[in-house]
């Protein structure tokens, strides 16, 4: 049934209208979005972690997808990305979806298929771990009458504890034992993590610990950088 209204764009008469132009046009003249043109990636060859506005992070679809949304420009309200990769082909589809209203009422939905590259590297965790880099070092040593079981129950609480750490924060994983004669050096790339794990170990077996520091150069921002020692008789 004719309405006697019109869209001055095109001239349709029937369907909905927003702000005397039918959906269509007033989409066509109101949407802008801007996709980006490629998105290219760095990928650590030996953890897998992804390199994002310079912050290693865990490979993710939602990080990934967090990276995209960045890079999309739109005037759009309530986005929401979703994004197809083919890495094969060097290719990404990126879904957008959203609405050119606060009120949620003109849906729209955009795709586009862009260029999708990822570059081999080495995130600074493992570079540390390539280089034996350590910030804290931890010597367990045996008394003259001492308990095997537990020296090595300790030698393994802080293993566990290592791993514990290593799914919150990547750089608690550089971490190595070496075995001397006089029992057990550990070695830990995170000096925050160092101090957690050490003292609760103090904690849970009652012991005491010698600490000790040494200058071993100086930060970008020019403060002291020092690494500790700790000594723990077993």
């Amino acid at each position: 049934m004719k309405t006697g209204i019109f869209c001055p764009k095109c001239g349709e008469e029937e369907g909905d209208f927003y702000e005397g132009f039918c959906i269509n046009c007033y989409k066509k003249m109101n949407i802008e979005i801007k996709f980006p043109l490629k998105i290219k990636l760095s990928q650590c060859k030996h953890c897998g972690m992804w390199l994002i506005q310079n912050k290693w992070v865990t490979q993710s679809y939602e990080e990934l997808i967090k990276m995209v949304k960045k890079k999309v420009e739109s005037n759009l309200y309530n986005i929401v990305v979703d994004v197809e990769v083919d890495e094969e082909k060097e290719k990404m589809v990126i879904k957008l979806s959203g609405s050119l209203d606060a009120q949620n009422v003109i849906k729209v939905t955009e795709e586009r298929e862009i260029s999708f590259k990822i570059k081999e590297s080495t995130c600074d965790t493992c570079m540390k771990k390539g280089a034996r880099y350590f910030e804290t070092k931890l010597q367990l040593r045996r008394k003259e009458i001492f308990d095997l079981n537990k020296f090595e129950k300790i030698k393994k609480y802080i293993v566990n504890e290592v791993e514990y750490f290593s799914q919150k924060e990547h750089e608690a994983g550089i971490f190595w034992m070496e075995e001397l004669n006089e029992g057990t050096d550990c070695f830990f790339g995170s000096k925050k993590v160092a101090a957690k794990i050490i003292k609760n170990m103090i904690h849970k077996y009652k012991l005491k610990a010698e600490r000790s520091s040494k200058l071993i150069g100086l930060t970008r921002s020019g403060k002291r950088k020092m690494r500790a020692t700790y000594c723990v008789r077993i």
